[in-house]
């Protein structure tokens, strides 16, 4: 059902066909975050977090910054890795020898001891400790719970997680996550989050291009392109762009291997935003904090090839390129 259900959520996407074998490529390179396969077979994949290939890396120096990765820290999370190849011909993962490792995990919703930031750390929290077997998930199989229009954000398959989830967003004064839409191209998803053209930044050697995406009534979205990337630090790379709004409560985390690994600085870009540049061996990460949301761009290296080239000067002509003032 996992590879149904990826194949389902891509061809919704409706991209041109370059565009969809790219993204197919990245959904399938997800890992579960924590979670068994079985448990995952639950969400609908809509650009999920790609966690990158472990790879062993050197350590580097940080500069001065305004927050870091540290404050977006969720702490360690053992994950299990999908092996793709049997994934693509249908073999059943369970056959697999498991692989797992510990990795960082980081909230994409807010900093530390924002209210985004602990309804987060707390609902991962619950799931740490809910339906470990996965018992409850495997009597209920793909059935229909009831509970899937109003908690289609969360990863909610039964009323006593639906009840965490209130107890959450009245605890924390949050809103639900609600009426998910489709953006084609970048126009749409733009108009539809009342926000400028993000894409309109000031970069000589940096273009970026759209490939899909979908956001929620209150103005958080997913969205997922790649970048070209000019000059001396000349590469290819995918990218995914998630802004929370803040006052909503995203359950949206994401696995960054070995947060010491990386290098941190901040950076004004040449349409004058301030950001947090963070870049390791494994994957780089353009972050943002707006009056009225939270951004993380994950950047990826080119998924096609599996490669991972970017340096510090290519990430900032990369953040040169969008236009985080347009943003609320």
């Amino acid at each position: 059902m996992l590879k149904d259900e990826i194949y389902n959520s891509y061809d919704a996407i409706r991209p041109d066909d370059t565009a969809k074998r790219r993204m197919l490529k990245k959904i399938q390179s997800a890992k579960s975050h924590n979670r068994s396969v079985r448990k995952e077979s639950r969400l609908v994949f809509r650009f999920a977090p790609v966690l990158a290939v472990i790879l062993i890396v050197t350590t580097v120096s940080c500069t001065s910054y305004f927050f870091s990765l540290r404050d977006l820290g969720l702490g360690k999370e053992e994950i299990q890795i999908i092996n793709l190849p049997q994934l693509e011909t249908g073999t059943e993962s369970s056959n697999l020898p498991p692989q797992k490792t510990e990795v960082d995990i980081i909230a994409l919703g807010g900093v530390w001891n924002s209210p985004e930031y602990k309804a987060c750390a707390e609902w991962e929290e619950f799931l740490q400790n809910y339906d470990q077997d996965g018992s409850i998930i495997a009597s209920i199989g793909n059935e229909p719970t009831g509970l899937e229009e109003t908690y289609e954000a969360y990863l909610c398959y039964t009323q006593e997680m639906a009840d965490k989830i209130e107890e959450i967003c009245a605890k924390y004064h949050l809103a639900k996550l609600t009426g998910i839409q489709m953006a084609d191209d970048l126009d749409t998803l733009c108009r539809l989050t009342r926000i400028g053209n993000v894409f309109g930044g000031i970069s000589e050697h940096a273009q970026l291009t759209y490939w899909g995406g979908y956001l929620y009534s209150d103005g958080t979205f997913h969205m997922e392109g790649s970048a070209t990337i000019s000059g001396a630090s000349q590469c290819t790379t995918d990218f995914q762009f998630a802004r929370s709004m803040k006052g909503s409560f995203s359950t949206l985390t994401l696995n960054v291997t070995d947060i010491s690994q990386y290098r941190q600085w901040n950076y004004t870009t040449s349409s004058g935003d301030r950001v947090l540049l963070a870049n390791s061996s494994t994957k780089a990460l353009i972050i943002v904090e707006r009056d009225q949301s939270f951004i993380v761009v994950n950047v990826l290296g080119d998924i096609l090839s599996d490669t991972f080239d970017i340096s510090n000067d290519a990430l900032e002509a990369m953040a040169d390129a969008f236009d985080f003032s347009v943003i609320p």
